[in-house]
């Protein structure tokens, strides 16, 4: 009976030393992480402002005028073809153009005179900009293998 009393000690001392050291935290240290994650947090919505001709662009805009070589279309024959573009702040855009939809990414040029498009299909196009306001925007350039020219007005939600 002896040796099992000293064998249950002994297992108890052994266990015992096993334990994991644990300090108390003042609270300092996620204090310092959630301090961290709010100025990433901050850095992400700066790096997402814009700014210049870009914080114009970003909006949803929808075709008034589209012109190509042979075809000038105004009114509600633009209607019905259904060119929008919505520039999203991030640098992404969805558009719709004769009823099929897609996205990539946007971007403006260094001059800020160029409004360069990537689709998600990797094809590209570059639209010199025309003209530039908060309700109007001309954009003209090679897309579908064809030079075309469109006026957008901003969309109405």
């Amino acid at each position: 009976m002896n040796r099992f009393i000293i064998m249950a000690i002994a297992s108890g001392f052994a266990f015992a030393s096993c334990e994991k050291k644990t300090t108390e935290n003042s609270g300092s240290d996620s204090l310092k992480t959630d301090t961290v994650q709010k100025a990433d947090t901050a850095a992400q919505v700066k790096q997402n402002e814009l700014t210049g001709k870009s914080a114009i662009v970003a909006k949803s805009w929808k075709a008034t005028e589209i012109v190509t070589p042979t075809t000038t279309l105004s009114g509600e024959l633009a209607d019905i073809v259904g060119i929008t573009f919505n520039f999203k702040p991030d640098g992404t855009f969805e558009y719709t153009d004769e009823g099929k939809k897609g996205a990539g990414q946007w971007k403006l040029n260094k001059e800020e005179t160029a409004l360069e498009l990537i689709y998600d299909d990797q094809r590209g196009a570059n639209y010199e900009m025309k003209e530039l306001k908060d309700d109007k925007l001309i954009i003209s350039g090679m897309e579908h293998d064809m030079k075309r020219t469109l006026t957008l007005a901003p969309a109405k939600k």
